[in-house]
């Protein structure tokens, strides 16, 4: 486009429009100086629609008046929602779906409706905003959970084809432990798939503290069933396992479920800080009873006041 084009396209910006009634997609509007995207609506005094770049955009001809104590209720939440959703990268079909309502909004005001019109407008838009936002959030939470299961699910692949290996040098015990912790990562995800309705999100606080809290719940699964296979190789927890005749597959069962669940590991800890109090406790007994039998020694003994032979006489 040359300067001349720029010129009268400036030119046309400044145009008066006396009537909306004849614009429609595609059209340019000459008040704004922008070219109509999606039409939300228009009338003989008024228009609102989306530009091509999806900026909400609202004119009324000289003709119109309106009720402009209205129009300080709803236009100041009308710029809040729009450049929340602006610093939010939405999808196209979702952004027009969402600015769509914010327009409504708008006809409601520009039509002269009760305020309370308005207003569930705009609650309803501004609750579509936070569902997207939310929706965005967990997809980062799932995606960086998801990629940390796929490193565990090739570290058992790669476990089991070196298998032989592996025990020779390490020891059954050690690949046992080792594979049980890797399912754990299995079991955070299904725990983080199955509440992820439940997970508290906030999208505005960026992608690296979704992907580092994805990764930290799955990290916190493994280390739970590590935990659980020590406690079972130990016979602490579980101790039966040791001696069914499927002990891998029990152990990996119960590694999977330790991942998932918020129950199992803090049960587990709870039965070692008992084992080490009873063991405090008999430590403590015994020493009491060492302290009383050696205070009681000395009045056992039998004192003589002489030698044998003056007793004898």
């Amino acid at each position: 486009m040359n300067q001349s084009d720029n010129a009268l396209k400036n030119n046309q910006t400044r145009e008066e429009v006396k009537t909306y009634w004849g614009f429609c997609e595609g059209t340019y509007e000459p008040s704004s100086g922008k070219t109509i995207k999606k039409l939300i609506m228009n009338s003989r005094d008024y228009i609102v629609f989306l530009d091509e770049k999806l900026c909400l955009q609202w004119e009324v001809t000289n003709q119109y008046s309106g009720d402009y104590e209205l129009f300080k209720v709803v236009m100041p939440r009308v710029a809040e929602l729009e450049g929340l959703s602006n610093t939010f990268n939405l999808p196209e079909h979702q952004l027009i779906e969402f600015k769509t309502l914010l327009g409504t909004a708008i006809v409601m005001m520009l039509e002269e409706e009760d305020e309370p019109i308005a207003r569930k407008l705009l609650n309803k838009a501004n609750t579509y905003l936070k569902a997207r936002m939310t929706e965005r959030a967990r997809m980062w939470c799932l995606l960086s959970s998801s990629c940390v299961v796929l490193l565990a699910l090739i570290s058992i692949l790669l476990l089991w084809i070196f298998k032989t290996d592996i025990t020779n040098r390490f020891g059954t015990t050690a690949f046992d432990v080792v594979l049980g912790t890797q399912m754990g990562a299995i079991g955070a995800l299904i725990s983080i798939i199955t509440r992820s309705n439940k997970m508290l999100v906030n999208v505005s606080a960026g992608k690296t503290i979704h992907y580092l809290e994805g990764t930290a719940r799955i990290i916190v699964g493994m280390l739970g069933a590590l935990l659980v296979a020590l406690a079972i190789k130990a016979n602490i927890f579980f101790g039966m396992i040791n001696s069914s005749e499927n002990t891998l597959a029990v152990l990996l069962t119960v590694c999977t479920v330790a991942g998932a669940s918020e129950r199992i590991v803090p049960s587990i800890i709870k039965q070692v800080e008992g084992i080490v109090e009873k063991q405090d406790d008999e430590v403590n007994l015994q020493s009491k009873d060492s302290k009383v039998e050696t205070d009681q020694n000395p009045n056992d003994r039998v004192t003589s006041s002489g030698s044998p032979d003056q007793v004898g006489q």
